[in-house]
């Protein structure tokens, strides 16, 4: 079962929150701080890859970059192509992520 968690920033560090281990709540620091979830997924680094932060793809022979976003109930990215955008679940890529920002730190990446 995958762990539900949060991560948000406050006073410039990131606050881990929600069921970091089984059957125990942490709360967020601050409930006005914006949270991001969980992809439950890692970078080919094995870094856990939450909402919010701006990775590259590898697919085929291209490569580009987006940030993950929530979209109903998935977190995914847009992938642009031309001028077609498709949608990339982060649950069922087979493709090489990996993470290069974030947009709280990074906001000059925000594509």
């Amino acid at each position: 079962m995958n762990q539900i968690k949060f991560r948000q920033r406050h006073n410039g560090k990131w606050h881990y929150w929600g069921f970091l281990v089984p059957r125990e709540f942490t709360g967020p620091a601050n409930i006005t701080d914006y949270s991001y979830q969980s992809t439950s997924r890692y970078d080919i680094n094995k870094e856990e890859i939450y909402e919010g932060d701006i990775v590259i793809i590898n697919e085929d022979d291209d490569e580009f970059y987006d940030e993950v976003v929530r979209d109903k109930n998935w977190l995914e990215l847009s992938k642009f192509k031309g001028h077609s955008v498709t949608n990339i679940s982060l649950y069922e890529t087979p493709y090489y992520v990996r993470i290069i920002g974030n947009i709280e730190q990074n906001p000059e990446m925000r594509p």
